[in-house]
């Protein structure tokens, strides 16, 4: 056993544990004689090893033997290797967690799955959040920048770490609820609101960045068992409704995005507008074309969150503001979350969602419509169509009178019809704008809608 081919390769501390592998042996041959010869020979193969030319099934039992010995071997090993490294996450030390940061975490022994079902997000919580008291973070909680070239505090570092180890997004095989239960402490204490939870307000400014980004990975994997684990814990949800809303438009939290890497589709607008969009789907599931009173209650939810400058508004009201910021700015993945929250909460249909079906909110996707970005982007433009039929559709999918009146009165369909001259190559956009022109003639029926349009036809001549 001693000199095993299949234990060379584990080195002269491994093989001083005699005792331990003699019975890992006995193990092993006592598995291998009961396997039949294709069980033995995918045994072999799964251990790097090879049974060409190895006929007898006395010589492939054997070899079975020692392939089984070496893979109980290396899975003791990887376990050994796995709990040292949630020590020295645990323990703050520098060098590992820049690595988990810097580095894939598949480069060790172990997988990002195994890490997430060993213990890795207790482990940097335990920088971060006290499960004991969740409204203060942990008492030993180290603040300072790091070490050996200064860096983020560890707060930010550890949450760094999860958002690395979660990015497996709808590929890997770990329990996202699992994740999102064990993320309550975090979400308790974001829920606070206090920026100098952690010290210095920056440190707040990272963390939440970090987190939302981590959010919108637990619920892009585990759709809606993710979400209703998020939801279940006392203010979680409504934590990253908050943080979702905050992130659209605070200067801070993007400056904090930039400053830590999160671009293009992690960066916190994105991030933000995502788990909007999720959490409005899960007010649709009910129904596509009509949302139970379930459905209605989330999206209500969604539509009071605290939005706009110093969160002294609502979402609902707020939304055809940031449409018109992320078409000026061309934000496509945005815009795209951004539209299909729109469409949901104008099915609402309720006095919650009513400011997005006022006049002055038209008006502001009208003037998006007709700017400059609106009119270079085919993306952006179809967008805004899919917008403005939407506010047309309202929530029965057909026009009521107030609704005719408030986008006609705008100028919708005329901007429709502008950017549908703009790009004649864009199929998709052709279409809302053909959708926009039926819902425009059933609303012309309608008294005010009527009304609306002969003056839009007065004032052209």
């Amino acid at each position: 056993l001693e000199h095993s081919p299949a234990l060379v390769h584990l080195g002269p501390a491994k093989r001083a544990t005699g005792g331990a592998l003699a019975v890992a042996s006995s193990c092993a041959s006592g598995m291998a004689a009961h396997m039949s010869v294709k069980e033995m020979k995918a045994a072999i193969s799964a251990a790097g090893m090879s049974h060409v030319g190895v006929t007898e099934k006395e010589d492939l039992r054997h070899l079975a033997a020692l392939a089984l010995e070496q893979v109980s071997a290396a899975s003791a090993a990887s376990g050994g290797a796995m709990e040292k490294f949630l020590g020295d996450i645990r323990a703050g030390d520098v060098r590992t967690i820049k690595a988990a940061i810097s580095t894939d975490l598949e480069m060790h022994s172990f997988s990002k799955d195994e890490l997430l079902a060993g213990g890795l997000v207790e482990a940097c919580l335990s920088h971060v959040a006290d499960p004991a008291v969740a409204t203060r973070p942990p008492r030993n909680a180290d603040l300072r920048l790091l070490s050996q070239g200064g860096g983020a505090p560890m707060p930010i570092c550890a949450i760094n770490v999860l958002l690395n180890a979660t990015s497996n997004v709808r590929k890997g095989r770990w329990d996202a609820a699992a994740v999102a239960l064990q993320l309550r402490p975090l979400l308790q204490l974001m829920a606070l609101d206090v920026r100098t939870v952690w010290g210095e307000p920056r440190i707040w400014d990272g963390v939440a960045v970090m987190a939302l980004g981590l959010i919108r990975n637990v619920i892009l994997h585990g759709q809606a068992a993710a979400k209703d684990a998020l939801w279940s814990g006392t203010g979680c949800g409504d934590a990253c409704l908050r943080l979702a809303a905050c992130a659209l438009e605070d200067e801070r939290l993007q400056q904090a995005g930039l400053a830590l890497g999160m671009r293009g589709v992690s960066s916190p607008r994105e991030c933000g507008a995502t788990v909007i969009m999720e959490w409005c789907d899960v007010g649709l599931s009910g129904s596509a074309s009509s949302p139970d009173a379930s459905g209605r209650a989330t999206l209500a939810l969604v539509a009071a969150v605290p939005c706009g400058p110093r969160q002294a508004s609502s979402f609902a009201a707020e939304l055809p503001r940031l449409v018109g910021c992320a078409a000026a700015a061309r934000e496509h993945g945005v815009l795209d979350s951004l539209e299909y929250s729109h469409a949901g909460l104008i099915k609402e249909g309720g006095e919650a969602t009513g400011a997005l079906r006022e006049g002055a909110a038209v008006r502001q996707l009208v003037s998006a419509a007709e700017g400059r970005s609106a009119a270079r982007d085919a993306v952006v433009a179809k967008h805004l169509c899919g917008l403005l039929a939407a506010s047309l559709g309202g929530a029965a999918g057909t026009p009521t009178d107030a609704e005719g009146e408030a986008v006609i009165g705008a100028g919708g369909v005329e901007a429709a019809l502008r950017l549908c001259a703009a790009h004649p190559l864009a199929a998709e956009l052709q279409e809302d704008v053909v959708c926009i022109l039926r819902l425009a003639q059933q609303a012309a029926l309608q008294k005010r809608t009527g009304a609306a349009l002969r003056q839009r036809a007065e004032s052209m001549h």
